[in-house]
C-alpha cells in the first residue's frame, strides 16, 4: 500500500506514519482525491464494529485504486522490468 500512496503522491514518498494522526489525514486527502465524493467516509462509517483499524481500510482502498489502474490499463510495476523468482513469478509490486 504505501507504493501505491507514493504513487497517488505524486511519486514523492509520504511524510507521516500510516498510524499517526496525520499520516492517516494525509493518506485520507490522497483516497479523497481518486474515489467519489464521500465514499472513503461511507467505507469508514461501515467499518465501525469491525475491529479493522482506520489504517486498514485505507490500504484496502489503496489496494483497490491499484486494481482500477490495472484494470484500465494504466496500472504500473516496479521495477519495470522484474526478475522471475524460482518459481518464474515476477517479482514485481504493482501500482
Amino acid at each position: 500500500p504505501e507504493v501505491c500512496f507514493w504513487a497517488m503522491n505524486n511519486q514523492k514518498p509520504l511524510v507521516n506514519r500510516k498510524k499517526s494522526s496525520e499520516g492517516k489525514e494525509e493518506r485520507r486527502e490522497l483516497l479523497d482525491a481518486f474515489y467519489p465524493k464521500y465514499f472513503v467516509q461511507y467505507c469508514n462509517e461501515q467499518r465501525y464494529g469491525t475491529h479493522a483499524a482506520i489504517d486498514d481500510l485505507y490500504d484496502a482502498l489503496a489496494a483497490l485504486w491499484t486494481a482500477s489502474r490495472i484494470a484500465s490499463g494504466q496500472g504500473k510495476r516496479l521495477p519495470e522490468q522484474p526478475q522471475k523468482d524460482a518459481c518464474g513469478l515476477a517479482m514485481e509490486i504493482n501500482y
